[in-house]
């Protein structure tokens, strides 16, 4: 009686079993794959799909120009002034600003004469005529010969005589003078040798003028010039020039290093201003303009290695070095080479530019990734 009770129990026991162990693996299986089967199915994937980094690189070439954004910075002076030397009422003004101005160019009109420029050595401080003598007098010829009047000559040890006379009396004809053979200080503006051009007129048509005036405003010249970024820091070319300064317009001028002195400070200066370049006047009393909106680069593309940055290894004193090794040689026979230049590569961040005679060789990819032992060679 008791064996069938056990039987019958257990026989109840399986079919209870029977029923929930299937609910209870069902439950389970979700968790299962979330725990174990998709992370290992995620890492399969990414092991499928993504190379291997390689740990060598070759170095390759580019041809770079090396442009920056520029500001030119001229440090100005100005120019000794001219004053006339005539009074009456001023009736026309023919010099145009900013423009050179030569031996014998009209620049203002006066009373209906012509005054003009004058270069010499000498300055006229009186009337010349018939029996004048003196180095003013060989000056006058000078002059006179210059601007294009037929027999001008004097004799230094002669006073002025019919020839020079005469050739006075062609001048007065040209200028609108009256016609009597005497040449007077007032005909013309006297000019310091260094100074080359004027400024906006100071007199003005129907005024009068007395002599003693000044023509015009002070003409200010470079003497000096420069090249600094937008914080004023003046720019390190990483190659040798000539350099070429250029606009978005077009402008484009070739300079012959990062500071320039005289006359090629004035000439760049004025290029600029002949292309229409605007210029930023510095504040009052600083001595100095400025045209922004530039761009500096070599005058001629230059060739350089080209490589991935990680490739670039910066010893404890600063140098940098690649690590080459032989083709198909491990990565454990790595040999430091120092560079010369090192720096970053325009518009590929990523890269670096490395010395030119590095082009085609191989050198380890990420140099940090090297045994401290190898690193140590890059003294």
């Amino acid at each position: 009686m008791r064996a069938n009770r056990k039987s019958h129990t257990g026989r109840k026991v399986l079919r209870r079993l029977g029923f929930w162990l299937p609910l209870a693996a069902l439950w389970a299986l979700p968790v299962v794959a979330v725990g174990v089967i998709l992370p290992n199915a995620e890492r399969a994937e990414q092991s499928a799909s993504v190379a291997q980094a390689p740990e060598t690189t070759v170095v390759g070439s580019r041809q770079r120009t090396h442009a920056m954004g520029a500001f030119a910075t001229f440090t100005m002076d100005e120019q000794p002034q001219p004053f006339l030397a005539a009074s009456g009422l001023v009736t026309g003004i023919k010099y145009t600003p900013e423009t050179d101005i030569a031996e014998g160019d009209a620049l203002v009109v006066i009373d209906g004469i012509d005054v003009r420029a004058h270069r010499g050595t000498v300055p006229f401080y009186r009337e010349l005529s018939a029996g004048s003598k003196g180095a003013d007098v060989v000056e006058l010829a000078r002059y006179l010969k210059a601007v294009g009047v037929a027999n001008a000559a004097a004799d230094p040890a002669k006073p002025l005589g019919p020839v020079l006379t005469a050739a006075i009396e062609s001048y007065q004809k040209k200028v609108g003078a009256e016609v009597d053979g005497v040449f007077r200080p007032g005909y013309v503006i006297h000019f310091d040798e260094a100074a080359t051009r004027l400024g906006a007129p100071l007199v003005t048509i129907g005024r009068p003028i007395s002599a003693g005036e000044e023509l015009s405003e002070p003409y200010r010249i470079a003497i000096a010039g420069s090249f600094t970024d937008v914080e004023g820091t003046a720019l390190v070319m990483a190659v040798p020039p000539p350099y070429a300064l250029s606009s978005p317009t077009g402008f484009s001028h070739e300079v012959a290093g990062g500071a320039l002195e005289g006359s090629d400070a004035e000439a760049l200066r004025r290029a600029m201003l002949d292309a229409k370049i605007t210029s930023n006047p510095a504040a009052d009393g600083d001595p100095r303009v400025q045209f922004s909106g530039l761009t500096l680069g070599v005058a001629q593309p230059v060739k350089t290695g080209a490589v991935t940055a990680s490739a670039l290894y910066a010893s404890a004193a600063g140098n940098f070095c690649v690590f080459t090794l032989a083709d198909g040689a491990p990565v454990s026979s790595a040999t430091a080479t120092a560079l010369t230049s090192a720096s970053t590569l325009e518009g590929e961040v990523s890269l670096a530019a490395v010395d030119v005679d590095l082009i085609g060789t191989t050198v380890v990819r990420a140099a940090s990734s090297l045994p401290a032992s190898i690193l140590a060679s890059c003294a």
